[in-house]
């Protein structure tokens, strides 16, 4: 989460104003598109189409006639805030749109010019929620899993969706859970209605950050990013059951949401996303295929040190370039993580320096020995053994 928010806060977004598009499906559509990821970017960029064209819309209201062109990142995310297999997407999208003025006899090719774009209103939110849901079920038509009565239920599950399914299945008991493990039940509460709803596709851009906010432009990332959980939002019951902290109390009452044990293996289970597919997807002029990206994408950033190689913060060299890799520093991540420094000496609390990096076994043995140290590996704790269902039966 911190290290893709840094490389997108200093390699990608400009400081233009940008606002959180979500989108969110109908019941019987997510645990379709959760096993079906080639379905599902589809509809990614169908609604980020959708996003673009409303954009390039109220740019025309603006005046701005020439061709207009926008961008944003989509973050896709397989979770709800219950650990409930809930695939939607959080599109971060700039608020607004770059156009390129004519030419002129000094300037043949004038820079990209950005027009911010006033907030959008219900209506206009409703208007993309409706041409996204009218697309999406033409698109499921045409590959024959919809007809008028609904959506086509597979005959055949995979052992994904089976746990899935069952995990779905499995009712969820919101509760107040004390100090001490104790459960207690609370009646459920009905959920006001959502805005921009159309026939379950659900369309929410009230999420926004004005150009020069960078705080609040990092924490939507942070938001858009974020794991499913926290470990620390599990705790055991009194009764041998988990309870699951929210990250706010529903309207009833209720602070966590309590599984048998087997339970949340299922629910976690479900949440793995397909291998070797991106949850995180840059369209537009913040594609890498854009030939308008780097017109609009923020210079590389200068750094204080040495070559990449060198991990230290302190042996400054001048300013050097961030380098080609995208990565943050590992000693960047862990201050901001777990706001641990280090690089700092847990003895004396001086800045630690780069000497050496040995690699090669018979050096390392003569330093170990020196310092009269062990230099063989420690023991393992305790004896591997095989996979419980190896014995059964």
């Amino acid at each position: 989460m911190e290290d893709t928010t840094e490389h997108v806060m200093t390699r990608v977004l400009a400081d233009v104003p940008v606002r959180q598009w979500v989108l969110s499906l109908p019941f019987q559509l997510r645990f379709l598109v959760a096993f079906d990821a080639d379905l599902f970017g589809v509809i990614v960029r169908i609604f980020v189409d959708e996003v673009c064209r409303h954009h390039a819309a109220r740019a025309r209201e603006l005046g701005v006639v020439t061709d207009v062109h926008s961008g944003a990142i989509a973050c896709v995310q397989r979770f709800g805030s219950t650990l409930n297999l809930n695939p939607h997407l959080h599109l971060i999208a700039i608020d607004g749109v770059y156009a390129r003025p004519a030419p002129t006899a000094v300037d043949a090719t004038p820079s990209l010019v950005f027009y911010a774009l006033p907030p959008p209103s219900i209506a206009e939110v409703e208007h993309v929620s409706a041409a996204t849901c009218r697309r999406v079920v033409r698109l499921l038509e045409r590959r024959g899993l919809a007809t008028d009565e609904g959506l086509i239920p597979k005959d055949e599950l995979t052992e994904h969706q089976r746990l899935a399914d069952l995990a779905a299945r499995q009712p969820s008991l919101f509760a107040r859970v004390d100090a001490e493990g104790r459960v207690q039940r609370l009646r459920p509460a009905a959920r006001p209605p959502r805005a921009g709803e159309v026939r379950g596709f659900s369309v929410h851009a009230g999420v926004y950050a004005a150009a020069g906010d960078a705080e609040r432009r990092r924490r939507i990332l942070r938001y858009c990013l974020r794991p499913p959980f926290a470990a620390a939002q599990f705790s055991p019951t009194h009764d041998g059951r988990v309870a699951f902290a929210l990250r706010h109390p529903r309207a009833d009452g209720a602070t966590h949401v309590v599984f048998p044990q087997l339970t949340v293996l299922h629910k976690l289970s479900a949440l793995v996303p397909a291998p070797g597919r991106h949850t995180v997807k840059y369209f537009g002029v913040l594609s890498s295929a854009s030939p308008l990206r780097s017109e609009v994408v923020p210079a590389a950033p200068l750094e204080l040190g040495l070559s990449s190689a060198v991990m230290s913060e302190g042996c400054s060299a001048g300013p050097v370039p961030a380098g080609g890799g995208r990565r943050a520093r590992w000693a960047q991540l862990l201050r901001r993580v777990y706001g641990i420094d280090g690089m700092l000496c847990p003895q004396c609390g001086g800045k630690l320096r780069f000497i050496a990096a040995i690699t090669e076994g018979t050096a390392t043995r003569k330093i170990l020995t020196h310092l009269d140290l062990d230099d063989e590996p420690p023991a393992p704790a305790c004896r591997p053994r095989a996979p419980p269902w190896l014995f059964d039966g």
